[in-house]
């Protein structure tokens, strides 16, 4: 039982390192995003 309970406790850790490494992804994408739309905004 205690072996169980510490894949579940690593599982979730690297479901949690995946999310937050994804969220940085979109994070990066979604600033280049706006700053490609912004430049074409004011004509640069």
């Amino acid at each position: 039982m205690p072996i169980f309970s510490f894949m579940s406790l690593l599982t979730s850790d690297l479901l949690s390192t995946h999310f937050f490494i994804t969220i940085v992804e979109i994070s990066k994408q979604a600033v280049s995003f706006l700053m490609i739309n912004t430049k074409c905004d004011l004509g640069v």
